[in-house]
């Protein structure tokens, strides 16, 4: 039960990694990073954070499951609501209506399959325990918009930099927190102070996810985004891996994001949904 649930998680949450940071070319830029002080860099940051009330993007969405082939291109679309709600959308190749949808919030997680007319409903604290680290909505917000974060706050301030472990090589800033609950949290950052990676690993390095940010762009109010993401959850048995491409992303355009249940559709287990969902993607 709870090995599926990692696969279900996964596909409906697509959360996270590879490695590498890009690299920085200009000597001067990288003086100045060097330069800088761990208050100036930690407040570099959270200036240069995506700033949002509401999120709509259109994107692609390809999964690999260990080794396997990676599986076709499906479109996707994100609603998100910030610390409110969030919705991903999986729509049916060619034919361009909804397949699935997730709804996140704070408190709870349903998903809708429209294929077969059923959902699956669960409390936040159900999710979590499905989880062999530290989880929660904020988490996976932060995730999906390039932000720093820990688990169990809505978002972090500069009274948050005594928590974390910084260092630096030439190029890049790496920024180290570890939790009550064995979660290690590292942020590698460039420069011009984005996120080009994120860990939430185990102690022991073998279970978490990874995220690596790329094809850096703009949002439609001129804000920088990585259009390209690259998400590994990393579980006792082969590494699932989900790849990830913006077509766009508008920001505080009104969002509508409807958590209602269709009449006449039925609850589903897990087992269930997670066959359905295989077999989509």
């Amino acid at each position: 039960m709870k090995k599926n649930s990692y696969y279900f998680l996964f596909l409906i949450l697509s959360i996270c990694v590879l490695v590498a940071c890009k690299s920085v070319k200009n000597t001067a830029e990288a003086v100045a990073l060097q330069n800088m002080n761990r208050e100036d860099r930690f407040a570099q940051l959270l200036q240069s954070e995506l700033t949002f009330n509401t999120l709509a993007a259109n994107l692609q969405m390809s999964l690999q499951d260990g080794d396997k082939q990676v599986s076709m291109a499906i479109d996707a679309q994100l609603r998100i609501r910030h610390n409110e709600a969030f919705q991903l959308s999986l729509r049916v190749p060619l034919l361009g209506s909804e397949a699935f949808r997730l709804i996140l919030t704070p408190d709870k997680v349903l998903v809708i399959d429209r294929l077969n007319k059923q959902y699956v409903q669960e409390s936040m604290s159900v999710l979590q325990a499905q989880f062999p680290f530290t989880f929660d909505y904020y988490m996976a917000e932060a995730l999906w918009t390039n932000r720093l974060f820990l688990a169990g706050k809505s978002s972090l301030s500069k009274k948050d930099l005594s928590g974390f472990a910084m260092d630096n090589d030439k190029y890049t800033i790496h920024l180290k927190y570890s939790d009550d609950y064995a979660t290690n949290y590292i942020f590698s950052c460039d420069h011009t102070a984005r996120i080009q990676s994120t860990q939430a690993l185990r102690e022991s390095g073998a279970l978490g996810v990874e995220c690596v940010y790329s094809a850096w762009g703009q949002t439609s109010k001129q804000q920088t985004f990585p259009m390209a993401m690259q998400w590994k959850l990393l579980t006792n048995k082969q590494p699932l891996q989900l790849n990830i491409a913006f077509k766009s992303v508008n920001t505080d355009a009104p969002v509508n994001i409807d958590q209602s249940i269709p009449n006449k559709y039925t609850q589903a287990s897990l087992e269930q949904l997670i066959r359905t969902l295989k077999r989509f993607l």
